[in-house]
């Protein structure tokens, strides 16, 4: 009864080998295998979505192709899928498991329709022709 009441498990429950733990306000946060590899994903994925607004907003082009864009067409999605996908491996709950082939889809279709939009716009087809979609 005691156990319930401090919210501790008298199951013997296998414990998850911790890679690292932080200290941070207070509090401290371990990290195991699968949560630090989630977290790099996610550290990728903010990485590219970043670099690529960074990218456009610094090269005032209608169209821009270097960096990151001579990769991918659409590399800040590229970026959001990363993030999403980190975060479903480093926590998987009911709602990041549910939600991650929703957003992938939502992302893709998005990319879809961005797409359309762009192919009237100079140099777009032959920069299409040269670079991938995606990855």
């Amino acid at each position: 009864a005691a156990s319930a009441v401090l919210g501790t498990s008298t199951l013997n429950a296998p414990e998850h080998p911790v890679l690292f733990t932080l200290h941070l306000f207070n509090l401290t946060l371990a990290l195991d295998y699968w949560m630090t590899f989630g977290l790099g994903i996610i550290i990728l994925g903010l990485s590219i979505i970043s670099l690529g607004w960074l990218e456009l907003w610094s090269s005032k082009k209608s169209l821009y192709t270097r960096g990151v864009y001579a990769f991918s067409r659409h590399p800040q999605y590229i970026g959001f899928l990363l993030l999403i996908w980190g975060w479903a491996i480093a926590w998987p709950t009911i709602l990041t498991l549910a939600m991650a082939p929703v957003l992938t889809v939502s992302y893709i279709d998005a990319a879809h329709k961005e797409e359309k939009e762009l192919t009237n716009l100079q140099g777009y087809k032959e920069y299409a022709s040269k670079t991938p979609f995606m990855l």
